[in-house]
């Protein structure tokens, strides 16, 4: 999706669907001289020759990521192609893609890390060399789904007062404990590899979204008004994408390529 015209736009997000959950709030935060693509594509790791979740049993039951690698690698061809696109995000669900990736440039490889490592370098090397500022989204609190629906069960039986609600029993139905937060150590492992990978760059830079997400030492599903922001135990709901949108947006302003 783009906000304005083909080039005219110069911030492209590409990665999965935690990538397009992004675009609605990054659009209404940009300037008359700024704008949106966004490249999503289903379980796609946002890094230059991986295809993620491509196994036969994958691809069956999720057949939309059976061309995400070729979505990706077209996204990436566009956006180096476009000199107007000065920054590129890349966001990904780590838990969509955790020890089921191939390197398409070397499938012999099927060590996890290595394959992710060496996607990392291949892109980071490429989006330099291209003269692009990069941000890596360190994605936001993965909750799970049955965090999700006592959260969405407490959300649909509080009370009128919203403050009362807040500060109830139910309300902590909502947060979580950043280390208690299911599939810690496969997103913990994607932040490693993904800054292991920067060292020596001075154009990569992270979002880190607990930091949006996460406060007083737990990770909440709510807004201060005490309105749900997930639409499922990972993906963001149109609220939660306004919510990100103005502390992604500032950590895009804060460099200039």
């Amino acid at each position: 999706r783009f906000q304005r015209p083909s080039g005219k736009n110069t911030i492209a997000v590409i990665g999965d669907s935690h990538g397009g959950h992004l675009y609605a709030g990054l659009t209404a935060e940009t300037g008359e001289n700024d704008g949106v693509a966004v490249f999503p594509a289903g379980c796609a790791v946002p890094l230059i020759g991986l295809h993620a979740a491509a196994d036969p049993w994958s691809v069956r039951v999720y057949p939309e990521r059976k061309n995400s690698e070729y979505l990706i690698s077209e996204a990436f061809f566009y956006i180096l192609s476009h000199k107007n696109i000065k920054k590129v995000v890349l966001a990904h669900n780590p838990v969509c893609s955790w020890k089921n990736v191939i390197d398409t440039y070397n499938r012999r490889n099927h060590n996890f890390y290595s394959i992710l490592k060496d996607g990392f370098d291949r892109t980071y090397s490429t989006l330099t060399k291209a003269g692009k500022e990069i941000y890596v989204v360190l994605d936001n609190p993965y909750q799970g789904t049955d965090n999700w629906l006592r959260c969405r069960s407490a959300v649909i039986q509080r009370p009128v007062e919203i403050p009362e609600f807040l500060v109830s029993g139910n309300a902590r139905a909502c947060s979580t404990k950043p280390e208690a937060l299911p599939e810690r150590e496969t997103v913990h492992f994607w932040n490693i590899v993904s800054r292991e990978s920067a060292l020596g760059y001075r154009n990569i830079h992270f979002i880190d979204m607990e930091q949006i997400f996460c406060r007083n030492g737990t990770c909440s599903m709510l807004d201060d008004d005490g309105h749900l922001l997930y639409r499922d135990g990972d993906h963001l709901n149109i609220r939660g994408s306004f919510h990100a949108a103005p502390f992604v947006m500032n950590e895009l302003r804060k460099h200039q390529p």
